[in-house]
């Protein structure tokens, strides 16, 4: 039997699993004992993380011993500049939902006053959004004056890649392994008293992370609910490649639902998801899971980290987004004592923000009356667009205002590319752009279109680029 002393144990062998072992030896170092109970079937829902991450993954990965250069020599990851969205209903063409910094104020208004004066589309005027277009990829650099430097970027990856990274960092810290299942799981006042593995081997520990995705064996031990909100289908597909493609994944709607593609160093993954009724669902390679979330993560002292506390679709990089907020608010509120109480009470306040502001911004994607009419596009309509997404829609189609919330996983550019992409033009803007003289309006935003253009001309195909980057490293030694 273990020592409860300060050890943490963390269930689940799949990425979640991995990703919290890693950071919490990080972090913690040897503040506590770490366990890692890495259960074969808990890697399974694995490829709904998706295979798009934000911008923030950059210092994140590095803060658990991930930095980029590993990533790029140790797994097939490649450079992203977000994703092109395909035939979207409702959407009056494609749009690449690029990540970038804050627009620009032209003479003392939001750059996205003029865009509705102009009637304009948002597209041509980032960098990000027209390099990935073109296939092209270079790091911003410094230089404030370089249109290059308002782009930001994300990776592409194949979260199996990941997690054997994530297996190699944990083998060689102060993490001990246990590669077996849980037989029970023995409660007592409201508290995960002590697990018993399929060996036999009994398990206590101050606090026990569960990360079983959809299985969720720890929190459902004690009677914790997840509420459903749509059954869906996923298919997971890998295909070689002589050549790294785009620094963008290209989502496609279809009449059952989207498929997305993602070009990675030497393969391309395409994930579909459909409705359970649709004829993809009925191939050997589907599967089908549940988006939903746990009435609350942190019970007693169990806490549900990933697929385990919530399920959302891979449209955008929400699902990356969310796992690494999950962890970083665990490390955050790591308890002082065995009474979880508090720690208890505002990590689920913040969990509950950080999933409701995630299915806003994706439920945005289905606020149109242009959705087909075959099951998938029908639950997804049926799905209530929640107050704070009412709220965003409204102040925007009204005036162009954005409402923020605190904290959003997604900032100000993300929504006005979103609303931009899918047609939604304010009824108002500020008047303010009426008194700009028309001639030096028309003058600052061709010189934006056009140093875009000039800069994105001489960037480099995304596959020279990371070939001459990984030269780089090897003759550093790297990897």
């Amino acid at each position: 039997m273990t020592d409860p002393s300060r050890t943490i144990v963390v269930y689940g062998g799949g990425f979640a699993g991995h990703l919290v072992a890693a950071a919490c030896a990080r972090s913690l170092g040897g503040a506590a004992r770490l366990i890692l109970i890495a259960s074969d079937q808990a890697g399974r829902e694995d490829v709904l993380y998706g295979n798009a991450s934000a911008p923030t993954a950059y210092d994140f990965f590095r803060s658990v011993g991930l930095d980029e250069p590993t990533l790029m020599m140790q797994t097939g990851s490649a450079f992203s500049y977000g994703t092109q969205f395909t035939h979207w209903p409702g959407a009056p063409s494609s749009w690449m939902q690029a990540y970038h910094l804050p627009l620009p104020v032209l003479f003392g208004v939001p750059f996205q006053h003029f865009l509705t004066a102009e009637k304009e589309k948002l597209e041509p005027y980032l960098v990000s959004a027209q390099a990935a277009l073109k296939g092209a990829f270079a790091h911003p650099p410094e230089d404030p004056k370089n249109p290059l430097s308002r782009a930001e970027y994300g990776y592409q990856f194949s979260i199996s890649d990941l997690t054997h990274a994530l297996v190699r960092l944990n083998d060689q810290r102060e993490v001990t392994i246990i590669e077996t299942g849980v037989r029970d799981v023995h409660t007592s006042g409201g508290q995960i008293a002590s697990l018993v593995l399929e060996d036999g081997q009994q398990v206590e520990a101050d606090l026990f992370v569960d990360c079983s995705g959809a299985d969720r064996r720890l929190i459902r031990a004690l009677d914790v609910a997840f509420h459903v909100e749509r059954t869906l289908c996923a298919t997971h597909e890998i295909q070689s490649a002589g050549q790294l493609g785009p620094p963008r994944r290209t989502i496609a709607a279809t009449q059952h639902g989207w498929s997305a593609s993602t070009p990675l160093q030497t393969s391309v993954e395409t994930l579909t998801i459909t409705h359970p009724d649709s004829a993809s669902a009925e191939r050997g390679a589907s599967h089908t899971f549940e988006t939903g979330t746990l009435e609350r993560a942190w019970a007693g002292n169990c806490v549900a980290v990933g697929h385990a506390a919530w399920g959302i679709e891979p449209l955008t990089a929400a699902p990356m987004i969310l796992v690494q907020r999950d962890v970083e608010r665990l490390l955050d509120l790591i308890p002082l004592s065995r009474d979880n109480t508090v720690e208890a009470r505002e990590y689920n306040r913040r969990f509950e923000d950080d999933l409701a502001h995630a299915n806003a911004f994706q439920r945005a994607l289905f606020a149109t009356d242009a959705l087909p009419s075959t099951p998938y596009w029908q639950a997804a309509a049926a799905v209530p667009p929640g107050e704070k997404l009412e709220r965003k829609l409204a102040q925007f189609r009204s005036r162009g205002i954005f409402v923020r919330f605190d904290l959003e996983p997604f900032n100000e550019e993300d929504w006005a590319i979103l609303h931009n992409g899918m047609g939604l033009m304010p009824e108002r803007y500020d008047r303010q752009v009426d008194g700009v003289e028309a001639e030096a309006l028309g003058r600052q935003l061709t010189g934006i279109k056009q140093a875009v253009a000039q800069i994105v001309s001489k960037m480099p195909p995304h596959h020279v680029y990371m070939s001459n980057m990984k030269r780089y490293l090897e003759k550093q030694k790297h990897g």
